[in-house]
């Protein structure tokens, strides 16, 4: 199981820029702000999901029942930061980082004697495809405003007299070159 520890600290978008999008006025309304900022977010994620891979660096953690001498992470993994696992007696531990080494920034391999009664394996690491959020490739930047301005324009997916479904097949291929493949 994936969790992010800590989210990039910049967004890809702006808020300025989301407003413009939206054909927000720049008044400033704290609630509607937040709004947008959330839409940014939940953009950037679903996006994230998509292409397998985190777009902009953040920490995260994996968690695994046991340890073992290779653990899938995640895409694009800039660096490992700690491993931590429960010993028999439920203490916390923490494996050297000297035993692990990075394979195609995707997997975690461990080397040398690993404890076999290690439990509650926690890896923390950080990961992102780019280095900043000007680096975020245009069309992946298009491919966020316009789920963003759906979300704006159609606040339900199901009324009572309609069910709306949102054409992919122009948002698919703006994305489809920066999908990252199952290792």
């Amino acid at each position: 199981m994936r969790a992010v520890i800590t989210p990039p600290v910049e967004e890809a978008i702006s808020l300025e820029r989301a407003k413009r999008h939206l054909l927000i006025d720049d008044e400033a309304d704290e609630d509607i702000d937040q709004d947008i900022r959330d839409g940014i977010v939940a953009a950037r994620e679903d996006l994230e999901g998509r292409l397998r891979r985190p777009l902009l660096p953040q920490v995260c953690e994996v968690r695994a029942i046991a340890l073992e001498r290779r653990l899938r992470l995640w895409n694009d993994v800039i660096e490992v930061m700690s491993i931590m696992y429960a010993d028999a007696d439920g203490n916390d531990q923490v494996l050297p980082i000297e035993q692990c080494r990075l394979e195609l920034g995707v997997w975690l391999r461990l080397a040398g004697d690993l404890p076999r009664d290690a439990t509650s394996v926690r890896v923390r690491f950080r990961c992102g495809a780019f280095a900043q959020p000007a680096d975020v490739p245009r069309s992946l930047v298009q491919w966020m405003l316009l789920h963003l301005g759906t979300g704006d324009r159609i606040r339900q997916l199901v009324t009572r007299t309609e069910t709306f479904d949102v054409p992919t097949s122009y948002t698919d291929r703006l994305i489809h070159r920066y999908e990252a493949a199952e290792i």
